[in-house]
């Protein structure tokens, strides 16, 4: 059997060996400083099956979510639906319209700025109407909200009331931003993940956990 190979080796005061496998398909290591390597490659060949199975999973997903290029036909995903990238002589700024997302010819070698600041205009917006829809729903009152590029997850709640979503966020489908939004507002009362905080977002999202699972599978747009 293949013996998966060690991505990164953190050694910490940690009492046992910890495994991981990133988003990108890399394996991480956790081990205590005094173990020998002869003890965690024997962690990693005993845990070799699992490490290969979540390997395979998180290159499928990648695979899914390939680096754009910004040439003309590739396809950009705005809440779940396909977007084809035009560049026309016409638009005189970023538009989507009938399942083509249009560039300014203008703008066709600075493509990438210009569709970011698109998305993130566009994310932005979709935010901040469902989180005033779920926070009049939930009866909380959020204070601001602010567009992140976070890599490792998809939101947060500041302890003054803010809510900070990635703007990525907006290429997945509604019911998954939705997801995130009401599991941030959820915070506003519950600073933790105990079962009173799943109860809060099981009020409004009675199906929470099937969109959390789904989410899972966009993962590889935090890195993108």
């Amino acid at each position: 059997m293949q013996t998966p190979r060690i991505d990164k080796l953190i050694r910490s005061a940690r009492k046992s060996v910890g495994l991981s496998v990133t988003q990108q398909g890399l394996l991480v290591v956790r081990a205590p400083k005094r173990v020998p390597l002869s003890a965690i490659e024997d962690a990693v060949r005993e845990k070799a099956d699992w490490i290969l199975k979540k390997q395979g999973e998180s290159r499928a997903r990648l695979s899914r979510f390939p680096l754009h290029t910004y040439t003309e036909g590739e396809h950009f995903l705005f809440l779940g639906e396909n977007l084809m990238l035009h560049y026309s002589e016409n638009a005189s700024k970023v538009f989507s319209s009938g399942g083509v997302l249009f560039v300014p010819m203008k703008k066709r070698e600075s493509a990438k700025k210009a569709v970011e600041a698109w998305y993130k205009e566009r994310a932005r917006a979709h935010f901040e109407e469902r989180l005033g829809y779920f926070s009049q729903r939930m009866g909380v009152r959020y204070v601001s909200l602010r567009l992140s590029s976070a890599i490792t997850r998809w939101g947060s709640c500041g302890p003054e009331g803010s809510i900070n979503l990635v703007w990525r966020l907006v290429a997945a489908p509604n019911e998954l931003v939705d997801y995130v939004v009401v599991h941030e507002l959820a915070h506003l009362r519950r600073r933790d993940h105990s079962a009173a905080f799943w109860a809060e977002v099981a009020c409004v999202l009675p199906d929470y956990k099937t969109r959390r699972k789904a989410l899972h599978e966009y993962a590889p747009l935090l890195s993108r």
